[in-house]
């Protein structure tokens, strides 16, 4: 019989934040980052749109000694700092932007085969499949079966991102598609979609707030923190009730 104690290291939170630029997705993970970080834990940004940076010079010194920001437009780094961020008393792993996933592992396994200067085809219509040198590397591009290797890659990303303690993904587009025939959205227990509404305070002095519409939350966690949140619900400034859900 397993005990309740020993089923409660295993929980974590994995979040997608989903909208379109500038509805808050980055300023909600930062803004979560910055809370664990005054309660001491360490949280591994990695901004691969030089987006994060905006929002975390915000912050003093005391709290980025907990914010380890690594920005990088190189998949394969993306992953090792995913990997290791597993071993090292990381808190929160946020990927910003996810939605990027494809194009930059594509890119990858496209750097790969010019690196090795052939790949595998059919050496003519109908023929035999055998090695094609590579003879102008500027018009190479993935095709047919070619796409496997990065498919793959993507796949074994995310599930070295599901080990994480904590995962924060945000995607810039509606929809991220499928991974080798599954769903990125059922990686993630609780995932938003962000917008923004121009509002007027009481002096009647216009601001623009973020929202968050909670799209799923597997596990009904914020019922069980006794947060009245139920899928569909539209959230003012999202960040304070996820916080809540780390506390």
């Amino acid at each position: 019989m397993v005990e309740k104690k020993e089923l409660e290291k295993h929980k974590t939170l994995k979040i997608l934040l989903k909208g379109s630029t500038g509805t808050g997705k980055t300023y909600t993970a930062c803004q979560i980052a910055k809370f664990l970080s005054e309660k001491g834990k360490k949280t591994v940004y990695i901004d691969n749109q030089k987006g994060a940076s905006d929002e975390l010079s915000n912050f003093d010194d005391e709290v980025l000694k907990n914010i380890e920001y690594r920005n990088t437009f190189s998949f394969d780094d993306m992953h090792e700092i995913v990997r290791q961020s597993a071993g090292k008393g990381v808190s929160l792993t946020v990927v910003d932007d996810l939605g990027l996933l494809q194009m930059f592992s594509r890119r990858s396994a496209t750097e790969r085969f010019i690196k090795q200067g052939y790949f595998y085809g059919a050496m003519a219509k109908g023929g035999e499949i055998g090695k094609i040198a590579i003879d102008n590397p500027n018009l190479f591009h993935l095709t047919g079966f070619m796409y496997a290797n990065p498919n793959r890659k993507e796949e074994d990303f995310l599930m070295d991102m599901v080990e994480q303690n904590h995962i924060i993904g945000a995607v810039m587009t509606d929809e991220l598609g499928n991974v080798k025939g599954r769903e990125v959205d059922g990686w993630f227990g609780i995932i938003m979609k962000m917008t923004t509404r121009e509002e007027k305070d009481e002096e009647g002095v216009l601001h623009t707030r973020y929202y968050g519409e909670l799209l799923k939350d597997r596990g009904a966690v914020f019922q069980k923190k006794n947060e009245d949140v139920d899928v569909g619900t539209l959230i003012l400034n999202p960040h304070k009730r996820l916080v809540r859900l780390l506390e």
